[in-house]
């Protein structure tokens, strides 16, 4: 090395082109100058009497120093090289995953496109198919002889022994054949052709008659059996709840929830009553309960002074919920389980809306799955007689009865009439003919003498014209007569097929049926085509055709007045009449100066009015209507000129019109 390079300061190393402090000496890198610990600024050495050589700092000491920061940061940049090595890696599977799904994706995708629909040749190929096993049904488990020339019993008396089980009364022809390649100790399925399907299908209905070793299922072509496969569906699941059309019912609207459960207002005379039916799968959360409960408490608070019943399948094994001496819910362990979070959050929001359990039967495992709560006390819970559905051994058919008013099925209230389109109208000439009026009328009053007249009336329409009972109609508005006299029809053969099972008694009730479907149709559209063209000349059949199929009518289903909630016609009608009453008074008559003889007749004939509210079907309590213009009466001009110049001061935010006798508000407020 020559004498004129220099060694860097800041990086030991020789540099060609220093930067060279004038006083100390010392060169460096230009790179190098904030390294050095001398005093700087751009790019050039300062005077360095601050220098650290001056001060008494050691090159070894800078050294140290250099190697302790160096150190520090290779720690500081190892940790950050392994923190960003495990993101990557995390990255890397995250992105691994996403590789994974969107081919599961794109295969389910791949097989959903192959197999979107049939091809047109397939489908009418898989419907003949279809039609073609429609009369078959097959037997499992019926043994088979193990030669066909043996003296067993052959497989059409292995038939004729199950259904002569199921239907004794049925003589039905058929063939049987057995299925599949015969193997050794193995009967293979048999095969029953009937000739008709109505007949299996007869045979289908009633298997549960037979309890012996034999299995009857329904012949199925192999894309059914696909589509009836559970595949990896989870067990259970789906609720449904049945009203008769007798009753008014409605489906009420919940909040979003993760638990199958569905709520259904259901009106029984004038009671309310909200059924619910829910379904919780095994092994659920704390969560999901609570969702149940909430959605519980929410329609409690909505639905004040209704009766509440809940029944489902809350899936609490090895627990036994009931309620203590006080009425209050409790559960008791039977065994080991893990549920007891769950059952502790159903027992209290339940005991904070005084909910009874009414469930105490078992399954087969000894255990009650099924739990049936409500707001009312009722007779505990027994298994049905028969039920509408197959039923598994987890859960079996429950009976349970509401304590609940008489009511009057299939009619409405009934309303008394004169039908004065049979009434004996020469009778009643022959009797008011022989009354001398010029007698019966002589030195009476006017009042008297209508009074007289009235009574010679009364008793000549209650002798003479005949009493009718009309009740609304439970049928359909647009149903004709001839339609249900065929509906009544069928209901009675249906029955007759229920009590007796003769296949002869089915094929009546399944012709009514077919009579009963091709009429309806005919009559609906003969319907709607009249409601069609009426609409230029009669609205009114348009929005009753509209009220028919929506199954609402004009009026509301519930009523508020001053915070008081009701859905009773009675208590609804009462409402109008207490509204409809504060707005009668006697200031009108009252408020003139004149207190003459007029005014006491006008007065006289306007005290004891009585009127009554009508809503629907229903009639209000009498109401004491104190003013008003009498109908049909001399005074009246008198009383309408009061009450049209007394009007504007009672509405005084609206105008009036005035069309002789009518008089309507202008606009829409009072």
């Amino acid at each position: 090395m020559s004498d004129n390079r220099k060694v860097c300061k800041g990086c030991n190393t020789i540099v060609a082109k220093p930067i060279v402090c004038i006083k100390c000496g010392i060169a460096s890198h230009p790179a190098c100058i904030p390294r050095t610990g001398h005093p700087y600024l751009n790019g050039k050495f300062l005077d360095c009497t601050a220098c650290p050589a001056d001060a008494g700092l050691s090159g070894s000491a800078i050294n140290k120093i250099r190697e302790l920061i160096r150190s520090e940061f290779a720690i500081f940049r190892r940790e950050i090289v392994e923190s960003l090595k495990a993101d990557i890696g995390i990255i890397r599977e995250d992105m691994q995953k996403l590789a994974e799904r969107i081919d599961g994706l794109e295969n389910v995708e791949r097989r959903a496109s192959d197999g979107v629909s049939l091809a047109e040749e397939d489908l009418f190929a898989e419907i003949a198919e279809r039609e073609s096993r429609a009369s078959n049904i097959i037997m499992f488990s019926l043994d088979e002889p193990e030669h066909s020339d043996s003296n067993d019993v052959s497989d059409k008396d292995l038939v004729n022994d199950v259904l002569h089980t199921i239907l004794p009364s049925l003589e039905p022809s058929y063939k049987v054949r057995r299925l599949g390649v015969k193997k050794h100790g193995q009967p293979r399925p048999l095969c029953v052709s009937f000739s008709s399907k109505q007949e299996a299908i007869l045979v289908l209905r009633n298997k549960g008659k037979y309890t012996g070793p034999a299995k009857i299922y329904q012949d199925q072509t192999p894309k059914q059996r696909k589509e009836s496969a559970s595949g990896d569906c989870v067990r259970g699941g789906g609720v449904l709840i049945a009203v008769r059309d007798i009753y008014p019912s409605r489906a009420l609207n919940i909040c979003e929830s993760a638990v199958e459960h569905l709520y259904i207002d259901v009106q029984i005379g004038h009671k309310h009553i909200v059924f619910g039916a829910v379904y919780i799968p095994p092994g659920s959360d704390t969560m999901t309960y609570e969702s149940h409960c909430s959605v519980v408490e929410d329609i409690c608070s909505k639905s004040r002074n209704i009766d509440l019943v809940i029944a489902g399948d809350y899936n609490l094994p090895h627990l036994v919920v009931g309620s203590d001496v006080r009425g209050v819910l409790t559960y008791e362990i039977k065994g080991r389980c893990n549920m007891l979070r769950q059952a502790n959050t159903l027992v209290t929001h339940f005991n904070e809306l005084q909910l009874y359990q009414h469930n105490f039967v078992s399954n087969v495992t000894g255990n009650t799955l099924d739990l049936v709560f409500s707001t009312v006390q009722m007779a505990p819970v027994c298994l049905a007689v028969e039920s509408l559905l197959s039923c598994d051994k987890y859960h079996p058919a429950l009976d349970f009865t509401l304590p609940c008013s008489k009511v009057e099925l299939g009619c409405g209230p009934r309303v008394v009439k004169r039908n004065f389109s049979r009434a004996n109208y020469v009778a009643i000439n022959d009797y008011l003919g022989g009354i001398h009026w010029d007698v019966e009328l002589e030195g009476l009053s006017v009042e008297s003498a209508v009074g007289l007249l009235y009574s010679h009336l009364d008793y000549a329409a209650s002798s003479y014209v005949p009493v009718c009972t009309i009740r609304p109609s439970t049928y359909p508005r647009w149903f004709t007569r001839e339609l249900i006299a065929l509906v009544k029809s069928k209901r009675r053969a249906h029955y007759t097929f229920k009590r007796t099972n003769l296949f002869s008694d089915y094929l009546v009730f399944s012709n009514a049926r077919s009579q009963c479907k091709a009429l309806s149709g005919v009559v609906w559209r003969d319907y709607v085509g009249r409601t069609e063209n009426s609409i230029p000349n009669n609205i009114n059949n348009f929005w009753n055709f509209i009220n028919t199929i929506t199954n609402k009518g004009s009026s509301p289903p519930y009523v508020y007045r001053d915070g008081v909630h009701t859905s009773d016609e009675i208590a609804t009608a009462n409402h109008f009449a207490d509204f409809f009453e504060s707005v009668y008074n006697n200031n009108s008559i009252t408020c003139g100066a004149s207190n003459g003889s007029i005014l006491i007749d006008m007065t006289g004939h306007d005290v004891g009015r009585l009127q009554a509210v009508r809503f629907n079907n229903a009639l209000s309590r009498d109401v004491v209507v104190t003013s008003g213009v009498l109908q049909r009466s001399h005074l009246g001009p008198l009383l309408f000129n009061i009450f049209i110049n007394d009007i504007k001061h009672v509405f005084e935010n609206s105008n009036f019109l005035l069309y002789a006798d009518d008089l309507k508000p202008e606009n829409g407020w009072l």
